[in-house]
């Protein structure tokens, strides 16, 4: 049986749901502010036939009727899936405590291989992606003092946002010749216990 959800086919119910729960937050994040084109139809649709029948008619209650009923559909898709979310997540939980235990102690790191002088290194996908959360955030701040005016903290913030930009594009590069033509693999393993 193959089950999609968030774009994504999954093999099982129990493999939709263990990605329900270890990306909980961010999913739940995604479904209650991020708008894609088919529900923004789901609201204009119905909001443009109304507003074609009120003009028809000249009826205005249509209009409200409409803008109701196109605003009662577009919150209870999302909170359906936002309350499906928690409910796999929480299926999950209940029922694979062993394997939630298991993943928690798993590590993902990148392991590329130049592609001029052959050379493999490893990093961990955990710190690439603090990385990347640390450029945007120093990036934003950046931006907003120097919006406010703040332009020595603007300064530094930007300062701060290069150099994480820098130490990423280091951990993209190849040690031994620089060469940043590479290919690259997502590699698992279980962290041992010190």
């Amino acid at each position: 049986m193959i089950t999609e959800f968030d774009g994504q086919k999954f093999k099982s119910e129990k493999e939709r749901n263990r990605y329900c729960y270890f990306n909980r937050k961010k999913l739940q994040e995604k479904y209650k502010l991020e708008y894609n084109w088919k529900e923004i139809l789901l609201i204009l649709l119905p909001l443009v036939l109304l507003f074609v029948i009120t003009i028809i008619t000249s009826i205005p209650g249509w209009a409200i009727l409409g803008i109701l009923y196109s605003f009662s559909m577009f919150l209870f898709y999302k909170n359906k899936t936002i309350k499906n979310i928690t409910l796999w997540a929480k299926n999950y939980e209940e029922n694979y405590s062993n394997e939630i235990e298991r993943e928690k102690r798993m590590v993902e790191e990148y392991e590329r291989e130049c592609n001029k002088c052959g050379k493999i290194w490893h990093s961990l996908k955990k710190d690439e992606e603090n990385l990347i959360g640390q450029q945007k955030l120093n990036g934003l701040i950046g931006f907003s003092t120097a919006f406010s005016g703040n332009l020595a903290t603007s300064a530094q913030a930007n300062r701060n946002a290069q150099a994480s930009n820098d130490r990423l594009k280091d951990l993209k590069k190849c040690p031994k010749c620089g060469s940043q033509n590479y290919s690259e693999k997502i590699t698992r393993f279980e962290k041992k216990k010190s």
